[in-house]
């Protein structure tokens, strides 16, 4: 039996169990994030605190120690003096160049500093500090390779081993940002390749934390889930609360960073980085960061509903909120979600390969039973019935009363029911939202794709927790309907890429008895098919494939496969026939040539070559050309060599060519002198039937004219000079 929305007690609310988490008291400052070397030139190093938002601290320094035996330990290498925190909290000094001593060193944050760069506060070099120039020590974390001599100064040391490598760290980040144990569990260690700057490009593997200067840490996603416990629902829910509270919270509207400049991220265009998507409507807007615009900031859960306050930490959850076109955004108002039929319809627009059809319902369309309140129902259409229904459940799990244990403010406790009587305006809690068995089926029906994950991925970036139902679909029906099942293996998922656009990609998972199979991928793909398959392919289908296997009613973990659809830009390779020479006069022309349907030589010659290509086995043959005119049977070729240009065109329309050339040897070689003599004749004879007689002026014997061009051949401009002495008719010889 499902336990009634797991919630304990009510005096858990009053006094909120953390599991795993320490509780660190409002208003404290502590050191957040230090980075003093990574891979290449240490060109981002910096140290970051955090405290309360949009706060000076410039009364308070950050001081390094050097603790390297060879190095004086004890000495103060840096000071810093902080400023105002940002809008979440934090404060960096900016990147450094080569400034943070390493590998092993101290820093301190501490108030009322006397001392200054250069005392040596240990001067018997032995690990104690024998002066303490300041008023009150704040904060402290010492990073060392761990080599005879080397000195710290504080209680939380960080060294080899820490996230299970046997590296000296380069930097490292508190995680969660609160956790302040004064342990060395309080800190993960920082991807030393430069996950997360803006300039080194790293990969984050388990154990190590992004480096994220300015903003909350975040780790890997295997990591996040790590304390979960999915046996049952009520350890689920505890420890999945206990992970996702407490995150940063941003101001919903301010000069420095807010929910809109959030959202604009979250949902910002894949196809276009100056504009976002909105969620009802699905239209492209270009960015704005304020004020009165073509869209505005959804509440898809009511704020009406518990956390009519801007203040409240619900009201700019981003996880809840997002870009949506004014107008509907104004007629969904307060109304729960739900299935509508017989509704008015409020349709979409087609863009990014979704919506825009209107066909019967519920077709990808929106749809609004009034009026507000719970007796009024919105429908929110198919592509994104998923997303709104995980911002609802993430909602639920999130807030359940109690006190942020950062800002010590106190929090709703959100309930999504089916009772619709229960779904009312207050600022009491609990506080309802529904429809809960509807929702569910928006889930299951519309899973997560690389959008939703991709926005999970934004919104943590900023609030340091993510959407639990993003990452576990299979975690909803066991929280939500006492479905709990042994934690199941994730299916075994493959491609038969890379292949080529225009080609088949087959995604494959094996063979589960009984089971059904939900696969979602990039560009919208989504299949309840076992192995289904996308063709053609296009670029626009590489990507993480993540399929589920369904038995019985228990989800397994996603299975994921990366697939590589390689545009094709490549022409096809063409090899030309040989070239071919025709020695004797065909039927053609003025004077005489060659064609391919007097030639069997040069007929074969223009119907030859051969072509390949990576991606299309069979790239379609075009029409030889000569001067750029296609070239057949019945084209004439002259007297001399023609280049011919063979050509082949694949899928992806990329056409290659290769060159071969005809020669036509029009006339045999005369006896090369000065006049055309009988002996000439002869050899002319043999090519033509033309009866001489003499034309004006006459002529003796031998037969004497006037020069030909002097070259091997009696070529067009040689018979015009002929014709002028003879009367012929020139008739082709069969070849």
């Amino acid at each position: 039996m499902l336990p009634a929305r797991n919630r304990l007690s009510r005096l858990a609310r009053l006094f909120p169990l953390v599991v795993g988490l320490a509780v660190l008291p409002a208003n404290a400052q502590k050191l957040s994030e230090v980075v003093a070397e990574h891979a290449g030139t240490d060109a981002y190093e910096y140290v970051e605190i955090f405290g309360n938002p949009s706060t000076s601290y410039s009364g308070t320094r950050i001081l390094f120690l050097e603790g390297d035996a060879a190095e004086n330990p004890g000495r103060i290498d840096a000071v810093f003096t902080p400023g105002t925190t940002n809008g979440a909290g934090f404060w960096t000094t900016g990147f450094l160049t080569s400034t943070l001593e390493s590998p092993t060193f101290t820093v301190l944050l501490v108030s009322g500093l006397t001392g200054a760069v250069g005392d040596d506060l240990d001067t018997n070099d032995d690990g104690t500090l024998d002066s303490t120039p300041w008023t009150t020590l704040l904060d402290g974390v010492a990073l060392t390779d761990g080599a005879a001599g080397a000195r710290t100064y504080t209680s939380t040391v960080l060294g080899p081993g820490l996230g299970g490598s046997t590296e000296t760290p380069g930097g490292a980040s508190r995680w969660p940002y609160f956790r302040d144990t004064d342990t060395s569990t309080d800190w993960r260690r920082n991807d030393f390749d430069g996950e997360g700057l803006w300039g080194p490009t790293g990969t984050l593997t388990s154990g190590e934390a992004r480096n994220t200067p300015g903003w909350p840490t975040t780790i890997p996603v295997e990591d996040y889930y790590a304390s979960v416990d999915p046996t049952d629902a009520t350890t689920l829910r505890t420890t999945l609360h206990a992970l996702i509270q407490d995150h940063v919270r941003y101001p919903y509207t301010a000069g420095t960073t807010d929910t809109w400049d959030i959202l604009n991220q979250a949902d910002e265009d894949p196809a276009n980085s100056a504009n976002v998507v909105d969620i009802y409507l699905n239209q492209t807007y270009v960015k704005i960061s304020g004020g009165q615009g073509a869209y505005n900031r959804e509440h898809s859960w009511p704020n009406s509903y518990g956390f009519s306050s801007t203040g409240a930490i619900p009201y700019t959850d981003c996880h809840h909120l997002f870009v949506s076109e004014v107008n509907y955004n104004q007629d969904r108002g307060n109304k729960p979600y739900g299935n509508c039929t017989g509704c008015t319809r409020y349709p979409t627009v087609a863009y990014g390969g979704f919506g825009g059809v209107s066909g019967a319902y519920p077709s990808d369309s929106n749809w609004k039973r009034d009026p507000d309140g719970n007796t009024g129902l919105w429908e929110t259409w198919n592509h994104r019935q998923g997303d709104v229904a995980r911002a609802q459940l993430y909602l639920d799990v999130r807030y359940e009363g109690g006190t942020h244990a950062v800002y010590a403010q106190s929090e709703p406790d959100l309930v999504l029911t089916d009772n619709t009587s229960l779904i009312v305006i207050t600022s009491a809690s609990p506080a309802y939202m529904g429809k809960l068995t509807d929702l569910l089926g928006w889930h299951a029906a519309d899973r997560p794709d690389d959008g939703e994950r991709r926005r999970n991925e934004v919104v943590e970036g900023y609030q340091g927790n993510r959407n639990p139902f993003v990452d576990h679909p299979e975690w909803a029906p066991c929280l939500f309907q006492g479905t709990c099942c042994a934690p199941a293996a994730a299916p075994t998922a493959s491609n038969d890429g890379p292949v080529c656009a225009g080609q088949t990609l087959t995604l494959s998972t094996p063979t589960v008895g009984g089971a059904t199979y939900a696969w979602t991928g990039p560009n919208g793909f989504s299949s309840s098919l076992q192995n289904p398959s996308i063709s053609p392919a296009t670029a626009a289908a590489t990507g993480t494939y993540y399929v589920w296997v369904t038995v019985g009613g228990c989800s397994s973990a996603a299975g994921t496969t990366s697939a590589v659809v390689n545009a094709d830009t490549t022409a096809p390779a063409v090899t030309a026939p040989s070239p071919v020479t025709v020695d004797q006069p065909l039927c053609c022309g003025a004077f005489g040539g060659a064609t391919g349907a007097a030639s069997a030589a040069l007929s074969a010659f223009l119907s030859g070559g051969s072509a390949t290509d990576g991606c299309d086995l069979a790239p379609v043959r075009l029409a030889p050309q000569a001067g750029g005119v296609d070239a057949t049977d019945a084209t004439c070729f002259g007297a001399g060599t023609t280049s011919v240009t063979f050509r082949y065109r694949d899928a992806a329309g990329n056409v290659g060519t290769a060159n071969a050339s005809v020669t036509v040897r029009m006339y045999g070689d005369l006896n090369l002198d000065e006049t055309v003599d009988p002996a000439d004749m002869v050899v002319l004879q043999s090519f033509f039937n033309f009866a001489a007689s003499p034309s004006v002026p006459p002529f003796g014997a031998p037969l004497e004219m006037a020069d030909l061009t002097h070259d091997a051949t009696v070529d067009p401009a040689d018979m015009v000079q002929l014709q002028g002495y003879f009367n012929f008719a020139v008739t082709c010889l069969a070849p």
